[in-house]
């Protein structure tokens, strides 16, 4: 399996940006130079394990949407994710139940 380090970079950069986070705060929050994190993004460095981890962690993001760009255990996109994570139990509820009528639907 071939490893695409631009694309794993490209998706990290576009992680970061969409919580509103700047690539120093990453670098602060991980431990890691502010060049190395630039690197990773621009997919001229290949991450350590560890440092691929902590990334993940920061950003609050699953290593597998990372690597291949969608949440593959349960394939909801990150975004949709995210929005969930900002709802009430209220609204979570109503989302529910929305669900529930599109699958009866189908």
């Amino acid at each position: 399996m071939h490893v695409d380090y631009k694309k794993i970079g490209m998706r990290l950069a576009q992680r970061r940006k969409e919580i509103n986070m700047k690539q120093n705060t990453l670098a602060e929050k991980t431990n890691l130079s502010n060049n190395h994190i630039s690197n990773i993004e621009n997919g001229h460095s290949i991450p350590s394990l560890e440092t691929f981890a902590k990334i993940c962690n920061t950003l609050d993001v699953t290593p597998d949407y990372l690597l291949l760009g969608t949440l593959k255990s349960n394939n909801i996109p990150q975004n949709i994710v995210d929005k969930l994570n900002l709802c009430d139990p209220t609204s979570l509820s109503l989302i529910s139940q929305i669900i529930d009528v599109i699958l009866k639907e189908q």
